[in-house]
């Protein structure tokens, strides 16, 4: 057994939190009709680069779920 047993488990669970933290603000920013105005001017690949809503909050999960 290794000191590191159960740091995947752990990674793992952040993971989803992060993705699930992402896909809920998104969700709510779906609701503002002017976030949904300014996203239907975003190119496809701002689109799927853009993690959650596109906020300094959702930047900051995007970088900690592409990090961990």
């Amino acid at each position: 057994m290794t000191r590191n047993t159960g740091n995947r488990q752990v990674i793992e669970a952040l993971q989803v939190a992060l993705t699930n933290f992402l896909n809920d603000h998104r969700a709510f920013a779906q609701t503002d009709p002017e976030w949904v105005e300014g996203f239907s001017e975003w190119t496809a690949a701002e689109r799927e680069l853009t993690p959650g809503c596109g906020c300094k909050l959702c930047e900051s999960a995007g970088y900690l779920r592409g990090s961990i």
